[in-house]
């Protein structure tokens, strides 16, 4: 029996609203996270004796502000501790996700099957992850444990 491949794919055309919307979305939540942040360049999150989740301000302009999330836990591998970095734009009040588990510079939209085998929408998935995250967050009651200063350089 013959078997084939079907050139009619449609190409995967991303949904800039959605996109736009969920980033609307990031960056009003953790607008509201880092209320509590002052001057102070780290937060940790969470329960005592559970695990800890930690954003820290990375960089810092005019427009912008980049910071890292990290989910931190005692025990297991580094896989199911998430960690991302996070661009926040004030002017246009978006924050985007630029890097997630080590894979940085995500496409709107991919080819698949491609060499590294992202999704074919793999940006927006990463982009509702945070979405999610944030929400898990403040549906726990998880609120500021410590804060630390440490400098930007």
């Amino acid at each position: 029996m013959a078997s084939y491949v079907s050139l009619n794919k449609k190409r995967y055309i991303p949904d800039l609203a959605e996109l736009q919307a969920c980033c609307t979305r990031n960056y009003v939540s953790l607008d509201r996270l880092l209320l509590g942040l002052g001057n102070e360049t780290s937060l940790v999150f969470g329960h005592d004796g559970e695990q800890k989740v930690t954003l820290t301000v990375v960089e810092l302009a005019r427009y912008t502000t980049t910071i890292e999330i990290s989910q931190n836990k005692a025990l297991g591998p580094s896989y199911i501790k998430p960690s991302m970095e996070v661009r926040m734009y004030h002017d246009a009040r978006m924050a985007e996700v630029l890097s997630s588990q080590q894979i940085s510079g995500v496409r709107a939209r991919y080819d698949y099957p491609n060499s590294r085998m992202h999704q074919r929408d793999e940006k927006i998935q990463i982009n509702r992850f945070l979405a999610e995250w944030l929400s898990f967050c403040f549906e726990h009651g998880i609120k500021p444990t410590n804060v630390f200063n440490n400098s930007l350089s």
